[in-house]
């Protein structure tokens, strides 16, 4: 049977003791195989070149070698997006359709002040400052639009009562053309916004006094432009004879006054529709969006009134000093609607009060390209 079969008579009686091939046992002990079956595996055998098997037999255990190594690659990826996703300083998330996460990872804390088990079928916008229904309704809409969001920044309130800015980036989640989810990150940037709005101060505020500065007055001028029958004013206020605080009692002296003379400016204006400036130097300004002879000229005597008041003590002088301004007065809407024009009224305004003896004011309104001394 074995020479018949071609394989090894140890193999033959190992097929017999598994029970692959049996055999009837005569009465001395032999094995005695029915001759059908044996011939029927013969010629079964017979049909196939042994080769072609073993090379069967290799390309299958190949196949199984590749399938391994798949796998193994497969799950040494997926333990690395694990380690990466839950290990994040950003936060990781997917919602369903409408928003809701389904999904978060533990970036949650530093964002929302509580756990991912917390925040599962609620959205970001229920943490919105500003009313979430809207924010919503924005950014799916936008999502929806384009298919993705980068950088949307949105002011959040955490459950601990902090405020968060939060960057995020989304994308949506199709099946089949229908949208049914949308997944992407989140960062906590509230260290950045902040930096940023403190940059932004510094180059539009004067660190001395802490008042707006010249280019925080030109864009509020620019914007003022812009709007329809708005009538304005810009007084320019120019300290008399500042320059010999600095020159006889020094620049610290000088600051001190500066100082004090911006807290009478904002006393006089505290209950006003105005804004004011530190345009630069020893000047100051004063914007008044809605202005009329009735509003402006009242502000003038006031100030002026005020500075004969203020009689500051500066460190090194045996008496107090006695402080008076020239204010120029300039008006808009002009006939040639020109930033550049109004100031130089201002300033046309301010020589005109300084030529005619200081300590007062005058106005200088625009009837064409120039400006019109009126009093």
């Amino acid at each position: 049977a074995a020479t018949k079969l071609g394989i090894a008579e140890q193999k033959l009686r190992r097929w017999d003791t598994q029970g692959v091939l049996v055999a009837r046992r005569t009465e001395g002990g032999h094995r005695r195989y029915a001759r059908e079956i044996i011939d029927g595996l013969a010629g079964s055998v017979s049909s196939v070149m042994p080769h072609a098997s073993s090379d069967e037999l290799d390309q299958a255990h190949q196949e199984i070698k590749e399938k391994r190594r798949i796998i193994q690659l497969l799950v040494e990826s997926e333990s690395r997006y694990r380690d990466l996703v839950e290990t994040s300083h950003d936060l990781i998330w997917t919602t369903d359709a409408v928003g809701r996460f389904t999904y978060l990872n533990n970036g949650t804390t530093d964002i929302f002040g509580t756990e991912p088990s917390a925040l599962i079928g609620r959205c970001f916008f229920d943490f919105e400052s500003r009313p979430s229904h809207v924010s919503n309704r924005r950014f799916l809409s936008t999502l929806r639009k384009h298919g993705e969001v980068r950088d949307y920044m949105t002011h959040l309130i955490s459950a601990d009562g902090t405020d968060r800015w939060v960057g995020i980036n989304a994308r949506v989640w199709y099946d089949k053309g229908r949208i049914v989810g949308l997944r992407g990150t989140a960062r906590n940037v509230t260290a950045q916004h902040r930096a940023a709005l403190q940059i932004e101060h510094q180059a539009t505020h004067d660190a001395l006094t802490g008042l707006p500065n010249q280019i925080n007055l030109l864009r509020t001028l620019e914007q003022s432009f812009t709007q329809d029958n708005n009538n304005g004013a810009l007084l320019r206020i120019d300290i008399d004879h500042f320059r010999r605080v600095n020159d006889e009692y020094g620049h610290r002296a000088g600051d001190d006054l500066l100082v004090g003379i911006a807290n009478v400016i904002r006393s006089v204006v505290a209950y006003q529709d105005a804004t004011v400036y530190r345009y630069g130097g020893d000047q100051f300004a004063i914007h008044l969006s809605s202005a009329t002879n009735e509003e402006y000229e009242p502000i003038a005597e006031k100030l002026l009134h005020a500075f004969r008041q203020f009689t500051p003590a500066i460190v090194g002088s045996p008496d107090r000093l006695q402080i008076t301004a020239s204010i120029g007065i300039a008006l808009y809407p002009l006939r040639r609607d020109n930033i550049a024009t109004l100031l130089d009224n201002a300033d046309r305004a301010i020589h005109d009060a300084s030529a005619s003896g200081r300590d007062r004011f005058v106005v200088c309104a625009n009837a064409g390209n120039d400006g019109e001394r009126l009093n």
